[in-house]
């Protein structure tokens, strides 16, 4: 059994065709641990009496934890929840094609040392629901993180990221889909990570896994349709209000120094081994902190 994990907030007009999606998977043996946090509209009596009534696969649970903690918790909440041998990410504005699930666990069974994977996606721009099927004949493919053209989709740089995630990175971007990925289980339980940001949170945390030494493969398949809306956590200018970064910038930094440091120890990015990266990313750790104190006064 595979487990979908997923943190939901306010998604009225947008989750029914999420769940929906799932069920209409061509791999079936699943669970959808859903963690509602604090949604103020129609969102958790969509989800229970649509399909928590209808599907015991479906499963609800509330956050009643501090709404400053806001999506992060929920995030950790879903993954904790989950029982199933794979831990696969899905937000609720996002839609599944069919072989999404089938995809990800024929790789995920035939490929032992992989430790987490993700897919291709596509990407839709639009602020309301306009129905699956305009979805499925007019999402455009989405070229890279955040609109960013950096060749996420491009074979060579699919294989060069297989063959070493923390080489490839621009911009801050580690050419990887979060919506679409999967841990597995054995290994998160292992190793705990955990979402700690709401802004650029899903940055930090696969940084954060690969720096634990985690293996990393993107499947060159295009298997689930990203939705861009105003409404969306990460274009929110409720989530973007942070101040100044140093602690992200800190956090960020040091995942990248580990990451670094564990994945191929021998590597060389041109001129550069990737010692001198741990010692820039340790020297930018450094620098944030000298800010920071100075941001505060000390």
């Amino acid at each position: 059994m595979i487990s979908i994990c997923m943190a939901v907030f306010n998604v009225e007009d947008y989750i029914s065709s999420a769940l929906n999606s799932i069920l209409n998977q061509t791999y079936q043996d699943f669970e959808v641990v859903i963690v509602d946090d604090h949604s103020t509209d129609n969102t958790p009596l969509i989800i229970y009496n649509q399909f928590c009534k209808k599907d015991k696969r479906f499963k609800l649970y509330c956050n009643i934890t501090d709404t400053n903690l806001k999506y992060v918790d929920a995030h950790n909440k879903s993954y904790a929840l989950a029982s199933g041998d794979y831990l696969i990410r899905f937000d609720g504005d996002d839609i599944m094609y069919p072989n999404h699930l089938e995809t990800i666990v024929s790789f995920m069974d035939t490929n032992l040392h992989v430790d987490a994977c993700c897919t291709f996606v596509d990407r839709k721009l639009d602020d309301k629901l306009n129905g699956l099927s305009d979805y499925y004949s007019s999402s455009k493919r989405l070229k890279g993180w955040e609109n960013r053209e950096d060749l996420s989709i491009d074979l060579k740089q699919t294989e060069e990221f297989n063959r070493c995630p923390a080489y490839i990175y621009k911009d801050n971007s580690l050419a990887w889909f979060n919506q679409s990925s999967c841990i597995r289980k054995s290994w998160f339980d292992k190793y705990k990570p955990k979402f700690t940001l709401i802004k650029n949170g899903d940055f930090v945390f696969w940084w954060r896994v690969l720096g634990l030494g985690a293996t990393l493969y993107k499947i060159p398949a295009f298997t689930l349709i990203y939705r861009e809306h105003f409404d969306s956590i990460c274009h929110s200018d409720l989530f973007k209000t942070y101040g100044p970064d140093y602690e992200w910038q800190i956090d960020i930094a040091e995942n990248k120094a580990k990451a670094f440091a564990k994945y191929y120890p021998d590597m060389k990015l041109g001129k550069y081994t990737a010692g001198d990266m741990v010692a820039l990313f340790k020297n930018t750790v450094n620098y944030f902190r000298k800010e920071m104190n100075l941001h505060n006064g000390k």
